[in-house]
């Protein structure tokens, strides 16, 4: 709509008055184009009575007036019925579940008892939140899920205000659909972890930071942002690169004042955080295990999604049956390892290094790592580390139509290239930098992503706002020609390769051994024999090899389920059930041609993620031992896994090969914790027909976890 023109030069005087008072109601109402810019900056901001050519008057917008209001009361009645539905939609899933770790501590808290030995293994600031609702606020867990379900559509709501002052209505109406049309937001609301508090603290302080002026503001900034630091210390970096970006860009007002302002608001809940778990411990300890996490990201059995534990780790955790009990069996390892009294400053101290050998020792593996993660990090397929959030993601993606993440990046890098030169699109783009790079640090899962959202979204806001500025400039070539590429760049990044279909496999079969358990439990406590047969032989099929099944049917089910050709990654499954039967004639022609197809598995801890080391036992069960050397050389010099390196060194002693065996030992105890490699050993011992040194070998791991039961089978 064009400016109507109300004050021709000789109805100035006359009309001065309306003119100020519908100015003011316009400069309030309308866009920002930076932190201290009120208006549409596209328009020329002079105002004075002498007219002429350096003296453009604003001219009061009707059209551009109305739509600000009216698209803040559509927004804000979408808003509200789009989260009833979404509360309506998670209520009725399947899964109801929720992970028990942060309502256990709060209880505890409640009861008058503080988590001391767990205060290292938790999020500071979550667990305040949780205790004020489940404390003083008298919240279920329910209760909790449906007040962050609310609050990622008050996140949306925040910074499409945001996106309002800034850009307009248009591009505030996408940046709520940018942020309501992420799954993964309302899957993780659904679980009772920090990443809804993280996301609507963040989404309070772009927010704050965009649209309010001089160090007062900034502050407020850096306090909503200090919160979500104390909340989850990953914040940091980002936040470091925000600041860097604010240092840059500040205009005005002293931007080393502005800069400071920043810092010391988010440094206070930080400090306010970390004395208050120095006061409930006597000292300071390490948040969250920084250590650990970084163990877990930078080893030979990750893809770069989630994070891979030791299998010892993990049958600790199992056995110990704690909240959250991954943190206190890396600790029982490391400090057994060492034989000291287990602390979380040695147990992060101990499992860094361990990452830090992986690095040393297979440069070239921790290169392709690190690459994978770099785009993985921006891919359209959620991971997940939760069973329950990961069946509420495969129910909710049936269900609704979603904004894939790879998608939304790739409309938020049209943002940033179209406004670079805008002073929020480069703290959007530090921003989003820095939460990639701490995702490259550590690992990829959709809990790590979601702090990425308010940015992403808001540079969405910010490429509607550009493309239409643009199209209207007359710049239709470039504007369609850059929709498009950012729309294959997505479609792109949700293309499904090897680590999305081998994470999305892994849990299926989970799943799968679960119910094959149920249905088995459930046979036998009714006396159906046929049903507990049926379903035994079902376990064993999907990899829960510990199952007692007749060797007969299984092996039949796999030869019936061969001949409909599955996916290779069913043929791999089909392979390992081959060779835990002793077929191994059969699995080793079937590993053959996964290898020759290209198949490249990733199965984590419990299963190696070796084409050559499966091939390797096929030929070393039938005697070829030459042949099974040769198969293990390309991941021996590949991968640091402790099973192909124990198998590669037993091999390499069979054949005489004394010192090549013992190279790869000490790598094999560099790169790993020391019960993993002698577990790892004896389990190659046991292949190589040296039943006695396996038994050696598994002795000392057995008595040092004795309490526990670990490693007896």
């Amino acid at each position: 709509m064009e400016d109507l023109d109300l004050f021709g030069g000789a109805h100035y005087d006359r009309l001065r008055w309306l003119f100020t008072i519908l100015s003011a109601a316009q400069s309030n109402s309308g866009s920002s184009a930076g932190p201290r810019v009120r208006g549409n900056s596209d328009v020329p901001r002079n105002i004075s009575p002498e007219g002429g050519e350096g003296h453009k008057s604003r001219r009061f917008n009707l059209g551009a007036w109305m739509p600000h209001r009216l698209a803040a009361v559509f927004v804000f009645v979408a808003v509200g019925a789009i989260t009833l539905l979404r509360l309506n939609v998670v209520n009725r899933l399947f899964d109801q579940g929720w992970f028990a770790k942060y309502p256990a501590l709060a209880e505890e808290i409640v009861r008058g008892s503080w988590p001391v030995d767990r205060m290292a293994d938790i999020s500071p600031g979550y667990l305040g939140f949780i205790f004020l609702l489940t404390g003083p606020a008298g919240l279920d867990p329910q209760g909790i899920r449906t007040l962050q379900i609310i609050l990622v559509s008050v996140a949306a709501v925040v910074c499409a205000v945001a996106a309002l002052r800034l850009w307009g209505p248009w591009p505030a109406l996408a940046t709520v659909v940018a942020f309501l049309g992420s799954r993964a937001a309302l899957v993780n609301a659904s679980e009772l972890e920090p990443e809804t508090l993280i996301l609507l603290l963040t989404s309070l302080g772009f927010a704050v930071i965009f649209t309010s002026e001089g160090w007062k503001g900034r502050t407020l900034g850096g306090l909503f942002f200090g919160m979500a630091a104390a909340t989850r210390p990953s914040i940091l970096l980002p936040l470091i690169l925000l600041g860097t970006a604010l240092w840059v860009r500040e205009r005005g007002t002293p931007r080393g004042i502005l800069v400071l302002a920043l810092g010391a608001g988010a440094a206070l809940p930080m400090i306010v955080s970390q004395t208050i778990v120095a006061g409930v411990l006597g000292t300071s300890a390490p948040a969250m295990n920084p250590g650990t996490v970084l163990f877990e990201g930078w080893n030979a059995m990750t893809s770069g999604y989630q994070g891979e534990a030791p299998a010892i780790v993990k049958d600790l955790e199992h056995v110990l049956a704690l909240p959250d009990g991954l943190h206190v069996a890396y600790r029982v390892v490391a400090g057994r390892a060492l034989q000291v009294e287990p602390t979380p400053e040695i147990s992060n101290s101990y499992w860094a290094k361990r990452a830090f050998s992986f690095v040393r020792h297979q440069p070239a593996a921790a290169f392709r790592l690190m690459a994978r993660k770099a785009v993985l990090a921006f891919h359209s397929y959620d991971a997940w580390d939760l069973a329950t959030m990961e069946r509420k993601d495969r129910e909710l993606s049936l269900q609704v139509l979603w904004l894939p993440f790879g998608l939304a990046a790739g409309l938020a890098a049209l943002g940033w290239a179209f406004g670079r030169q805008r002073h929020e699109a480069a703290v959007l783009a530090f921003w989003v930098g820095g939460v990639w790079l701490v995702m490259i640090l550590f690992y990829v899962t959709s809990r790590q992503r979601n702090v990425m959202l308010p940015a992403i979204a808001l540079l969405v806001g910010l490429a509607v706002h550009e493309v239409m500025k643009r199209w209207n400039q007359g710049e239709r070539r470039t504007v369609v020609l850059s929709i498009t590429a950012a729309v294959v760049g997505g479609v792109v990044f949700g293309v499904n390769a090897s680590p999305q279909r081998e994470d999305h496999h892994t849990w299926t079969l989970r799943f799968a051994q679960e119910e094959a358990a149920r249905r088995m439990n459930d046979a036998r406590m009714e006396g159906d024999e046929e049903g507990e047969r049926f379903w035994s032989v079902q376990s064993v099929i999907f990899l829960n090899l510990g199952a007692k099944a007749s060797s007969a049917a299984v092996e039949e089910a796999v030869r019936r389920e061969l001949a409909e050709a599955p996916p290779p990654e069913r043929v791999f499954d089909l392979a390992l059930v081959l060779a835990h039967l002793g077929r191994w004639q059969a699995a080793g022609e079937l590993f053959a041609g996964l290898d020759a197809d290209g198949y490249r598995p990733w199965r984590g801890t419990r299963v190696t993620s070796s084409i050559d080391y499966h091939r390797a036992c096929c030929f070393l069960a039938l005697g070829d031992t030459r042949s099974a050397l040769r198969a293990l050389d390309r991941s021996v010099r590949a991968t640091g896994d402790a099973r192909v390196l124990a198998l590669a060194s037993v091999v390499e002693e069979v054949e005489g090969n004394t010192e090549t065996a013992q190279s790869i030992q000490e790598r094999l105890f560099d790169l790993n914790d020391p019960y993993t490699a002698r577990l790892a050993l004896a389990d190659a011992h046991a292949l190589a027909g040296q039943a006695e040194r396996a038994g050696r070998l598994r002795l000392p791991v057995i008595e040092d976890f004795s309490e526990f039961g670990v490693a007896e089978s």
